[in-house]
C-alpha cells in the first residue's frame, strides 16, 4: 500500500486568505490589517517560519504606505524612530528609561532613538505594550 506524501503547511497562503496583500484603502482595511500583523509580531519571532516571515514584511510595507498617504500619524511621527521618540517624550522617558525597559545597553537604545538601529521585534512588542499601541508602528 502506497502512503501518500505528507502535505505540508503553506502558512504563507494560509495567512493570504485570512488577509489578503492589497493596497489599503479604508480605514478598516486598515483595521483589519493591522489586526493580522499585530498577532504576527506579537509572537515569538524564532517561532515565525518563512511564509509568515514574508507576508510579515508585505504587510508592513502596505501599512506603511496607508500611514504615508493618509497620515494615520502626524507627519512628524511617520517613521519608527520618529514615533519610538514623540512617545518618549510625550512620557518623559531618556534613553536609560528606554534602555531599562528593553533591558538592553544605553549605547543600544541610543542607536535606536537615532535610527542607527532598527527596532526589532522583540523591543517593539515591548514598547507596543508599555505603550499600548500597536506594535507594527516600532517596525
Amino acid at each position: 500500500m502506497k502512503t501518500s506524501p505528507r502535505k505540508t503547511r503553506d502558512s504563507y497562503m494560509e495567512l493570504i486568505r485570512r488577509h489578503p496583500l492589497r493596497h489599503l484603502r479604508t480605514a478598516a482595511e486598515y483595521a483589519a490589517a493591522s489586526k493580522v500583523l499585530q498577532s504576527l509580531v506579537m509572537r515569538d519571532e524564532k517561532t515565525l517560519d518563512d511564509g509568515e516571515n514574508d507576508y510579515l514584511e508585505a504587510m508592513e510595507d502596505l501599512i506603511d504606505a496607508y500611514d504615508d498617504k493618509h497620515g494615520t500619524l502626524n507627519a512628524d511621527h511617520g517613521t519608527p524612530t520618529s514615533r519610538l521618540n514623540y512617545l518618549l517624550e510625550q512620557n518623559k522617558l531618556t534613553m536609560i528609561d528606554l534602555s531599562k525597559l528593553l533591558g538592553v545597553s544605553p549605547a543600544l537604545a541610543s542607536m535606536m532613538m537615532s535610527g542607527q538601529r532598527a527596532i526589532s521585534r522583540a523591543s517593539a512588542k515591548k514598547l507596543g505594550e508599555r505603550f499600548r499601541v500597536d506594535p507594527g508602528l516600532f517596525i
